[in-house]
């Protein structure tokens, strides 16, 4: 099977014939600066295909093979550039920049023909030439900051060292590896790409790169919503648990009749910092999030969390009865107060317990709308009808104890 070919290169045929000479120099230039010649090796002996050929990488370069980039998501990036999107979004190239390129050592790269190369390796042992990516999937040489920076550069859209990729191959012509990495080496385009890299490279280390100053910015400001927001929870808790109003007869905290709640908050805020700089910066038409609609989504947050506690309370104790109970408001209508009643038990006995569930705007009147009702909230909370057992209503409903025969009046 011959080797992968790559659609960028020109054949072996077209390229310049070189004179006797000219080949026996760069054939030991190349094998002099990238690899050694291996006599061992039976020429006879068909290669194996590309696909056969592995990388063995020590703990540490597995562990660098992929980088993970969170932002909500989890997002992985392998090593190989020939499994990279064609579009790097600026998220990936800012993760892959800052991971840098895999180092695979020399031993790791496969040996093709009479050669083990390792093109990152310069002569004198102690320079490598750490832009160039080693595909494993495609056995294929890629250049790092080319592909990265390639957008900035138009001449290198039919180069192979930036041909990146699902299931791209780049750079794979072996037999004259020596010769064309130097010519990429020295080229305009490279050139420009590596000043590219080197300059993110001491941004990235003085910590002066816009986007690190932006997410050092975001964090700052994440964490101090954070900690007001975490003040006004405890705020409205306090306020709940001791079942007290939130609102005055003004919805501004510097006005001495705002409220529980927003007196509340100017007290905590003498002895906290962050509340105290979130008030001094108030200003008309920001969001401050001590608005009576925030008050209110806060107490529904809260009272959605508890509902749900209890009601995983009630399911855990499998058997339950409903007791419900209305009052006329001024809109005559029935608000009717669901309550569920349930046996907690526990080492020190057996204990009798009453959960208020929720309050329910309810303008029916006859025992089947009730009925429809009562089921339509069970079905809501995820109750099993099966396992009630009592029902606790002003007048006995004969529709209910159909439907639920179990449940004793």
């Amino acid at each position: 099977m011959g080797r992968v070919t790559n659609p960028n290169l020109k054949p072996v045929a077209e390229r310049k014939e070189e004179s006797g000479s000219q080949k026996d120099e760069i054939g030991a230039e190349e094998v002099e600066d990238f690899g050694e010649v291996v006599d061992s090796v039976d020429t006879s002996e068909p290669l194996p295909p590309d696909d056969q050929i592995s990388v063995p990488l020590s703990q540490n370069e597995t562990a660098a093979k992929s980088a993970e980039f969170n932002d909500g998501q989890n997002t992985f990036i392998s090593s190989d550039p020939s499994t990279w999107p064609f579009v790097l979004s600026s998220s990936i190239q800012s993760i892959l920049l800052k991971c840098g390129p895999t180092n695979i050592p020399e031993e790791s790269y496969p040996k093709k023909g009479h050669y083990s190369f390792n093109p990152r390796q310069l002569k004198n042992g102690d320079i490598v030439r750490d832009w160039i990516l080693y595909s494993n999937s495609t056995n294929s040489l890629f250049c790092f900051n080319c592909c990265l920076f390639a957008k900035t550069q138009s001449s290198l859209s039919n180069s192979p060292w930036a041909n990146y990729g699902p299931g791209q191959i780049g750079f794979c012509d072996y037999q004259h590896q020596g010769r064309a990495i130097k010519e990429h080496e020295r080229s305009q385009h490279h050139f420009q790409t590596t000043i590219q890299w080197r300059k993110f490279q001491n941004d990235f280390k003085k910590g002066t790169l816009i986007d690190q100053n932006l997410h050092e910015g975001y964090m700052k400001e994440l964490g101090f919503w954070r900690k007001v927001l975490a003040s006004m929870i405890e705020a409205v808790v306090f306020l709940v648990q001791n079942n007290l109003p939130f609102r005055g007869s003004s919805s501004r905290i510097q006005d001495d009749n705002c409220g529980i709640f927003l007196s509340l908050i100017k007290l905590l805020s003498k002895y906290n910092p962050t509340l105290a700089l979130h008030i001094s910066r108030l200003e008309h038409g920001k969001v401050n999030y001590m608005s009576p609609r925030t008050q209110n989504e806060f107490i529904s947050i809260a009272g959605s969390h508890l509902r749900s506690s209890i009601l995983k309370d009630i399911k855990s104790r499998k058997f339950f009865s409903l007791m419900l109970d209305s009052t006329p408001d001024i809109s005559h209508s029935e608000q009717i107060s669901f309550i569920v009643r349930t046996v907690a038990v526990s080492e020190e006995g057996c204990k009798i317990e009453e959960n208020f569930i929720d309050f329910i705007n309810f303008e029916g009147k006859t025992g089947e709308q009730i009925t429809e009702m009562i089921l339509k909230q069970i079905d809501e909370y995820q109750l099993d009808l099966k396992l009630c057992r009592g029902q606790g209503t002003e007048r006995n409903n004969p529709k209910l104890s159909e439907t639920i025969p179990r449940a004793l009046f």
